[in-house]
């Protein structure tokens, strides 16, 4: 069985962008459903390498909320099409802890996508024992992701 890489995206932008973002969801969990296949948007020009599995919807306010299964690593660049294609930006954290993979993505209005990873020495930085309490160990990466992003975010500014 080959490993899934889970995405977790929050999109934002317009009423009416986020509708459109949440019809293809609808649309591609429906027919994940009925077809017990992986599925991708109908306007993208050729079939993805990763297709999108185990679809979870959630509406929250203004922004749309969509948890998805890819094949081995996260499908960064189908979310930008799809960001592109309904005019909205998002936040993209993905993780794969079977090959150590923990990454997060900032795809910002003025169409700049920002990245962040986990790296081997920052599995050191972090003192928690993840047998006793994984959640807590998530929740370091999480934080060290924010405040690479943040440092990503310092640089651009100061240049």
């Amino acid at each position: 069985m080959l490993p899934l890489c889970e995405n977790y995206v929050l999109f934002s932008g317009t009423k009416q962008a986020i509708k459109k973002v949440e019809l293809l969801f609808a649309e591609m969990q429906e027919l994940e459903l009925s077809t017990g296949q992986g599925q991708y948007p109908a306007f993208f020009p050729s079939a993805p390498k990763r297709h999108f599995y185990n679809i979870v919807r959630v509406a929250s306010g203004d922004d749309y909320f969509v948890s998805f299964d890819t094949k081995y690593y996260p499908n960064i660049h189908d979310l930008l099409l799809i960001a592109d294609q309904c005019e909205v930006f998002f936040k993209l954290n993905s993780k794969l802890p079977e090959m150590g993979l923990y990454e997060k993505y900032v795809y910002k209005p003025d169409k700049s996508c920002q990245h962040a990873r986990i790296d081997p020495d920052d599995f050191f930085a972090v003192d928690i024992d993840p047998v006793t309490n994984p959640f807590d160990l998530y929740d370091c990466f999480d934080r060290i992701l924010d405040f690479k992003l943040a440092l990503l975010d310092d640089l651009q500014r100061s240049q």
